[in-house]
């Protein structure tokens, strides 16, 4: 199944192709988008929660996210785009859960 006839003339991506890789089954293709851009979601993590000690998780719930939506990505912006969205996400998701976290201190 090719999905070229879906995507707007206008956006080209180096990254289709192995989208569409493996939403045919190509789990290789998946790892190849994971080495491509981890490093870019590492910094995105990084610089937007400035705390070191989370890159790693976040960035692993990241791809873990990305797994499971990318057989129902569109194609109608570059995958870039809709990765870093899913990172913001995750780090919001983060900075919601450590604001509701209360730290009592026992006198």
């Amino acid at each position: 199944m090719n999905n070229e006839e879906n995507i707007p003339n206008s956006i080209t991506d180096d990254d289709f192709p192995l989208i569409e890789k493996f939403k045919n089954g190509e789990e290789k293709a998946f790892t190849e988008l994971v080495q491509k851009h981890k490093d870019k979601v590492r910094n995105l993590v990084f610089l937007t929660l400035g705390d070191v000690d989370y890159v790693d998780d976040i960035s692993q719930d990241v791809f873990i996210n990305v797994y499971h939506k990318v057989k129902s990505f569109r194609f109608e912006s570059k995958f870039t785009t809709w990765l870093y969205r899913i990172t913001v996400n995750k780090c919001r998701d983060y900075l919601r859960k450590k604001k509701g976290t209360k730290h009592f201190c026992s006198n």
